[in-house]
C-alpha cells in the first residue's frame, strides 16, 4: 500500500491550508523503504521534472540515506561504499552509482543504555554540507542556478496547494552494502582518515550532527527539550540537532 506525505509552511497571511512545499511517496520493499521526493502533490514521480531526491530507509528503520538528483558542492567528501567512492565534481563517473543519484546525508540511530524507556541517539552525517560551514564566517557553499533547474524554480513559485493522488512509481533495489557503520565514518573523520578523495584531492570534511540530549522532568515524568515555543503539541519524534 502506498502512503504519501506532504508538507505544508503555515501562516497567518497564507491560504488556509498554508504554502505547498514538498510531498513524499512511501513504497516498502522486501528490505527497505523508499520515500520518493516531488516538488508537485499530483505527480510524485521519479520521472517527473519535479523529482528532486529519495529516502531510503534500512529494514528496521535505524539507517537512512538520503539521495539528491544534484551533486552537492564540489569539496564534498563521498562515504565509503565497499571499495569505491566517487567523486561529485568530477566527470567520472562510477558505475556502480546510478547517475542523478547522490548520497547527501546518513542519519542512524542507536538506543541508549535505558533502552527503549529513553530517548535514542541520533548521529547525521551532512555529506552536502561541510563541517567549516558552522565556524564563525563560514558559508554553505553552492550554486542556486546549477542545483535547482529553472522548470523547478518555476514550478515552486506556482505552487500553492494541491490535491493528493496515487501514481505508481519504479525505483532502484535496496542493496544493504550501500549502509556503512557510522559510527567508523565518524571516527574516520575525526582522526582525519578521510581528507582525499580518489584523485589526491584534499576535501572539506562533512557536518556532523548529533540529536541534544533531552532532560529528565520529575514532576511531568517525561523527557523534555526546550524548544522555545517553536514546538505546540508534545511528541517523542521532537528533536534538536547540535
Amino acid at each position: 500500500m502506498l502512503i504519501f506525505y506532504f508538507i505544508y509552511f503555515e501562516s497567518a497571511v497564507l491560504v488556509e491550508n498554508g504554502k505547498f512545499l514538498l510531498s513524499a511517496k512511501r513504497i516498502r520493499r522486501t528490505t527497505c523503504t523508499e520515500y520518493v521526493i516531488s516538488m508537485d502533490a499530483e505527480n510524485i514521480s521519479r520521472s517527473s521534472s519535479t523529482y528532486i531526491g529519495k529516502l531510503r530507509s534500512n529494514f528496521l528503520g535505524t539507517k537512512f540515506i538520503v539521495y539528491d538528483t544534484q551533486p552537492p558542492y564540489n569539496g564534498a567528501l563521498v562515504p565509503p561504499v565497499g571499495r569505491s567512492s566517487r567523486r561529485f565534481n568530477s566527470k567520472k563517473v562510477s558505475p556502480k552509482v546510478p547517475s542523478g543519484s547522490y548520497n547527501i546525508a546518513q542519519v542512524s540511530y542507536e538506543l541508549n543504555v535505558l533502552g527503549t524507556r529513553g530517548p535514542r541517539r541520533m548521529n547525521c552525517i551532512m555529506h552536502s554540507i561541510p563541517a567549516s560551514s558552522v565556524e564563525p564566517g563560514g558559508v554553505v557553499p553552492g550554486q542556486p542556478d546549477q542545483i535547482m533547474p529553472r522548470a523547478l524554480e518555476d514550478s515552486f513559485r506556482s505552487m500553492s496547494s494541491f490535491s493528493k493522488s496515487s501514481i505508481m512509481d519504479r525505483s532502484t533495489d535496496f542493496s544493504s552494502s550501500r549502509y556503512f557503520s557510522s559510527s567508523r565514518f565518524l571516527s574516520d573523520i575525526a582522526g582525519g582518515v578521510i581528507s582525499r578523495d580518489e584523485d589526491g584531492e584534499s576535501k572539506e570534511r562533512p557536518l556532523v550532527l548529533r540529536n541534544k540530549v533531552p532532560r529528565w522532568h520529575e514532576q511531568l515524568q517525561c523527557w523534555c527539550l526546550n524548544f522555545r515555543g517553536r514546538v505546540t503539541i508534545a511528541s517523542v519524534k521532537n528533536f534538536q540537532l547540535i
